[in-house]
């Protein structure tokens, strides 16, 4: 027997005998069976097998290399576009510091050309008037003036009372010598001390004075012109002017003039 893809009897003439013996419709059932074909087997069949195998894995193999190389393009779009949107946001904001830079070199210029120790975008505050000192006049302090009366002053007498110190002045030029009485002040380097009239007028400041020490106690003095004193009662307003410690509260001391 021979394969192929019909079946062929080799020994016809020892067959020849079985076919008398069969009917017609036996016979042509037979003779078509003969002509069919024959499954492969064998080494043929494993090579044909291996054939059909071999590109359906090659298939596969592809399929799975293009799922991956779209993979992979995906991700390469979308970190391009997360850099490209990065990028973006980095122009925007170089863009906002330059004109930041623009507009402090402008503020610079503005500073640059202002008058110094004001701002060129507010308005100058109001000036609070201030009232100046009354320096004394040159012919009221000579180098040798005369002392008319000195008097020493105690804290905390009300104007008007009977208990305030009361000078009477001679005619003449000089000085009137004030010595403030300092047991009941707290103890400072130095002092302020402002002449104030009936009405509130400063007549005279006494700026930096140091006390002095005597056999009644600490004082400080002040030398009061003559002719800024007439008739009437006087305050003397004293202040710490050292600038250190507690901020204390006046001093006041009055005193009364009566010209003779």
């Amino acid at each position: 027997m021979t394969t192929g893809t019909s079946v062929r009897c080799s020994m016809p003439m020892q067959c020849a005998p079985a076919r008398a013996t069969m009917t017609p419709c036996c016979v042509r059932r037979a003779s078509r069976y003969a002509l069919l074909p024959l499954p492969a087997s064998g080494v043929a069949g494993d090579r044909r097998q291996e054939a059909v195998r071999w590109p359906l894995a090659a298939a596969a193999a592809g399929v799975g290399l293009a799922v991956v190389f779209g993979w992979q393009l995906f991700e390469q779009r979308r970190a391009t576009a997360a850099l490209q949107a990065e990028l973006a946001d980095l122009t925007l904001n170089k863009a906002a510091l330059e004109r930041q830079v623009v507009d402090l070199e402008q503020q610079q210029e503005r500073l640059a050309g202002a008058p110094q120790g004001r701002d060129p975008d507010r308005s100058a505050p109001a000036e609070i008037p201030q009232v100046p000192p009354s320096p004394l006049p040159a012919a009221t302090v000579p180098a040798t003036a005369v002392v008319l009366a000195s008097v020493i002053l105690t804290p905390g007498l009300v104007r008007g009372g009977d208990g305030i110190e009361r000078i009477d002045l001679p005619p003449g030029s000089g000085t009137v010598r004030l010595q403030l009485d300092l047991a009941t002040v707290s103890a400072h380097p130095r002092y302020d001390v402002e002449l104030h009239d009936m009405r509130g007028a400063v007549l005279l400041r006494q700026p930096q004075l140091r006390p002095r020490a005597t056999t009644g106690g600490r004082i400080v003095s002040i030398d009061v012109p003559s002719q800024l004193l007439a008739s009437g009662e006087y305050e003397l307003l004293l202040t710490n002017a050292a600038g250190t410690g507690a901020a204390d509260d006046p001093i006041y001391y009055h005193f009364a003039v009566r010209r003779q």
